[in-house]
């Protein structure tokens, strides 16, 4: 699954949560969209991890989301390590070296 809607994006916390905004390529969205990719894992309680699959056109870096069955924390994270033999893991992006 995503991860996000969007590549890595700047912490701001300046103003309330329901008040913050991401900008996008296709305008801006509310902070709190982020936890509509994050809350299958949350609400079921399954195990989730991101795994780095590479970097976007910006230079960013760029995620999945991998979920496990329940109680089998060990499975996603296993299967991210895996990918990392094909991704080739984390690349920071540039400045971030």
């Amino acid at each position: 699954m995503p991860t996000a809607f969007t590549t890595a994006i700047a912490h701001d916390h300046s103003m309330p949560l329901l008040d913050r905004v991401i900008k996008t390529s296709q305008g801006a969205r509310a902070y709190t969209d982020l936890l509509a990719w994050i809350h299958f894992a949350t609400l079921t309680g399954n195990p989730a991890v991101t795994a780095p699959v590479g970097l976007a056109a910006d230079g960013l870096p760029v995620g999945i989301q991998i979920m496990g069955p329940y109680l089998e924390d060990a499975t996603p994270i296993r299967l991210a390590e895996l990918m990392e033999t094909v991704t080739g893991g984390f690349k920071a992006p540039g400045g971030y070296e």
